[in-house]
C-alpha cells in the first residue's frame, strides 16, 4: 500500500524490528516526528531493555508522555539503599518506576499494565503510539501482538485497532 501512495495517511512499522537502532534511524529519517525518542537513546548499546526500579515507585497511574520522558533520561548510574550506608553501582540499564500507565484519549481512559521488565520494541511503539495520537489512526494485524494493546485492541475488518475502555 505504501509503495503505491494508496493510503500516505498510513505508516508502515515492523514491531519486530522496532529494537534495532539501524531500522529506528530509518523511520527517524523516513518519518521524521514519527517518535520522540531521540537517535542519542535509540542508539545505545544498552537500549534494548528498560527495567523496574521500584527503590522509588510510584504513588499511582502515570501519563503516558511524561513517563516515556522519564525512562529516557533514567540511564544514569543509580545508587543502592543498603543498611550500611550508600553503595553506587555502575549499571546505566534505563529504569521506570511506574508499571500502571495511561493515555487520556476523548472520550476514555486506556490503561496500560508493564511488566517488570520492557523490551525496546514495546518501548518504541509506546513512543509511537504517543506521538500520534490525535493525528492517525494505530492498526495492528494481529490481536496477540503487541501485548501492550490486547486487552484494549478491537476488530474492523482485517485489522484491530486501539480503543479507550
Amino acid at each position: 500500500m505504501q509503495a503505491q501512495h494508496c493510503r500516505p495517511d498510513l505508516t508502515i512499522v515492523n514491531y519486530a524490528l522496532l529494537e534495532s537502532g539501524v531500522y529506528l534511524a530509518y523511520l527517524d529519517k523516513r518519518y521524521h516526528g514519527l517518535f520522540r525518542t531521540s537517535e542519542m537513546y535509540y542508539k545505545k548499546r544498552d537500549f534494548g531493555m528498560s527495567l523496574l526500579d521500584d527503590f522509588f515507585p510510584c504513588k499511582g497511574p502515570s501519563l503516558l508522555g511524561p513517563w516515556l520522558g522519564s525512562v529516557n533520561t533514567s540511564d544514569q548510574v543509580m545508587k543502592e539503599m543498603r543498611k550500611d550506608g550508600v553503595k553506587t553501582f555502575g549499571d546505566s540499564m534505563r529504569r521506570y518506576q511506574c508499571m500502571d500507565v495511561y493515555v487520556d484519549l476523548r472520550p476514555g481512559i486506556l490503561r496500560l499494565k508493564l511488566n517488570e521488565a520492557l523490551l525496546n520494541n514495546d518501548f518504541m511503539l509506546l513512543d509511537i503510539f504517543n506521538t500520534n495520537i490525535g493525528k492517525r489512526a494505530i492498526y495492528f494485524t494481529d490481536p496477540k501482538e503487541p501485548w501492550l494493546f490486547s486487552p484494549h485492541l478491537r476488530q474492523k475488518g482485517k485489522v484491530y485497532y486501539a480503543a479507550a475502555d
